[in-house]
C-alpha cells in the first residue's frame, strides 16, 4: 500500500500542534523576571500569580503591610522555590 501525503489541512493542523510545542511555558526565564519585577513593586501580587489564593498569598499581605522589605523577600523566595 503507498503512503499517501497528508491533505493541506492535516498538514496545517500538524504545523499549529508542532508551534504549540514550542510556546514558552509558565517556567521560562521571561516569566519568572516578570514575576520577579512585581515582587519588588506588588508583592502579594506576584505571589497570588505563582500560588494562587492562600496561605502563601495570605502571608504575603501581612508582611507587606508590616513592611515592604518583608513582602518583598517573602515574594522572592515563593517565586524561586517554585522554578
Amino acid at each position: 500500500m503507498p503512503v499517501s501525503k497528508p491533505e493541506p489541512r492535516e498538514r496545517e493542523r500538524q504545523s499549529f500542534v508542532s508551534a504549540m510545542d514550542k510556546a514558552p511555558s509558565p517556567g521560562d526565564p521571561v516569566s519568572n523576571l516578570v514575576r520577579i519585577l512585581l515582587a519588588i513593586f506588588l508583592p502579594p501580587i506576584a505571589v497570588l500569580i505563582t500560588e494562587g489564593i492562600g496561605l502563601q498569598f495570605l502571608l504575603n499581605i501581612l508582611l507587606t503591610l508590616l513592611g515592604g522589605v518583608p513582602g518583598m523577600i517573602h515574594a522572592i523566595w515563593i517565586i524561586m522555590r517554585n522554578r
